[in-house]
């Protein structure tokens, strides 16, 4: 998977989250090639692409799954390694996986905070998690 180079900041802060650069290969295979992506504040991104084009395996270097083999990650502006799923969502990082299937019962809400759920007292507070999810929805637009 090959994209264009990552184009400057729209926003004063600069991007979020930057790829520079990255590529990740496996033994012989080169499966990702010199990928740059920003993301600014606000922004959602989505990735798209035929079977074997290198989407997950971009979404698990973004998500600290996998440690590319050249470029590198930027968290507002600083380079980063990403060691997991924790260090990630630590740093706002969420990969909102492409299953559909994994909670079909929820709500969209719900299914936004899966895994960080929003307590009170020794149950989940649904209406924080409601209101949550629509400023979530409100924030991107």
């Amino acid at each position: 998977m090959k994209a264009p180079a990552a184009q400057p900041s729209v926003t004063a802060g600069g991007p979020v989250l930057e790829a520079v650069g990255l590529s990740k290969s496996f033994r012989p295979v080169e499966v990702l090639k010199d990928v740059s992506l920003a993301v600014n504040p606000g922004e959602v991104h989505a990735i798209i692409g035929e079977n074997g084009a290198g989407k997950s395996t971009l979404m698990k270097l973004l998500a600290g799954h996998l440690q590319p083999t050249r470029g590198e990650l930027r968290t507002d502006g600083e380079t980063v390694t990403l060691t997991g799923p924790v260090d990630t969502e630590r740093r706002g990082i969420v990969l909102v996986h492409q299953e559909i299937l994994l909670a079909p019962d929820l709500t969209v809400a719900q299914n936004v905070y899966l895994g960080r759920e929003l307590p009170k007292g020794m149950v989940v507070d649904d209406r924080a998690t409601n209101e949550g999810g629509k400023r979530r929805g409100e924030d991107v637009r």
